[in-house]
């Protein structure tokens, strides 16, 4: 049993409270926990595990930070890749480590009975959904559960709601699809593409063209520098990105020169990607459902719609309108508020 249950216990026969619940986004790129209508906990999903004593001595930010400069006994982990489970212990221990962050921050000192809602991917299997279940149980929480993004998504959709919705979240490593009818489900889907992949060409770009190597917090911050760059028609005359990296030659640091025209291509080789899944589910929906779906155009949340220029060529290309989200970034755990 985990401390934090334990804790839990001990003070239930003391004192009384009321049932709390906590809403929970686990994504493969940040972990946000709202207690109460109040998101509590947005950190990157890492943390420093102590191989020995099987517990958390890191979270978030602070783990991204000292994650290359750790002894043998600690390792970094990312519990959630893809929306999957990695380690069933390690989640535990995240999760436990995660809840009691999140009540200290809420300055909540006592809570008999945790109930949880948490929001999955839309083609999580229901083995998946049970070992999940499991580790947030086992992690403090004693109700669990479970809704699938886009229905988190839908409930913060502008009022009024079409009869025919159509909504995309494209995170860091998944793209979550649904397809709405008169307020219900009628198809979701989850695309193992998402924000990440961009981040990944240019480390693969810098290597090839470059001979040289970046890190992947460099390659991120350089993405999100473009400006909708690599999703414009090409300029006349070539142009180049100078970062710094390590050369593959020398291994010492040095300033190298990337095209623009190649990054640009490179982006939309993963947004043509991208786009080539999305209409491969839709082709396999009724037409009934879908055409007047996109007819009232596409709602796009998710941190990796922030992407300059991304969305505008996903419309483009679908031919239909992109209804952009004012908070993309909090649309699953303000959505899973609604539903607790």
């Amino acid at each position: 049993m985990s401390y934090l249950p334990r804790f839990l216990n001990q003070l239930s026969s003391v004192v009384g409270v009321a049932r709390s619940n906590v809403c929970f986004d686990l994504g493969s790129a940040n972990t946000r926990v709202s207690f109460r209508g109040k998101i509590v906990y947005d950190q990157p999903s890492c943390a420093t595990f102590h191989e020995e004593t099987a517990s958390i001595v890191q979270l978030g930010e602070n783990a991204v930070v000292s994650s290359d400069r750790m002894p043998g006994v600690l390792s970094t982990i990312f519990p959630i890749r893809q929306g999957y489970i990695t380690d069933l212990t390690k989640v535990k221990a995240y999760l436990s480590a995660v809840i009691n962050q999140a009540l200290q921050a809420a300055q909540q000192r006592v809570v008999v009975t945790l109930a949880g809602t948490c929001a999955v991917s839309a083609s999580l299997s229901p083995v998946e959904k049970q070992m999940l279940t499991r580790v947030l149980k086992q992690a403090g929480v004693s109700d669990v559960k479970l809704v699938p993004k886009p229905v988190a998504i839908f409930q913060t959709l502008p009022q009024p709601v079409s009869t025919y919705v159509c909504l995309i979240c494209i995170g860091a490593q998944t793209t979550e699809i649904g397809l709405f009818v008169g307020g219900e489900a009628r198809a979701m889907t989850t695309i193992y593409i998402g924000g990440d992949n961009f981040t990944q060409k240019i480390k693969e770009l810098v290597r090839s063209e470059c001979q040289g190597i970046v890190g992947w917090q460099s390659a991120q911050k350089l993405k999100h520098q473009q400006k909708g760059l690599s999703f414009t028609a090409k300029s006349k005359e070539e142009q180049t990105l100078g970062i710094r990296a390590k050369s593959l030659m020398t291994l010492n640091p040095t300033t190298v020169f990337l095209k623009k025209s190649s990054l640009q291509a490179a982006f939309i080789q993963v947004a043509d990607e991208l786009l080539g899944e999305i209409s491969s589910f839709f082709a396999q929906q009724e037409p009934e459902v879908v055409t007047p779906a996109l007819e009232q155009g596409i709602y796009i949340t998710g941190g990796g719609s922030q992407l300059q220029g991304l969305v505008e060529y996903v419309g483009q290309q679908l031919k239909t309108e992109m209804v952009k989200s004012a908070k993309p970034a909090d649309d699953v755990i303000k959505g899973l508020e609604t539903i607790s």
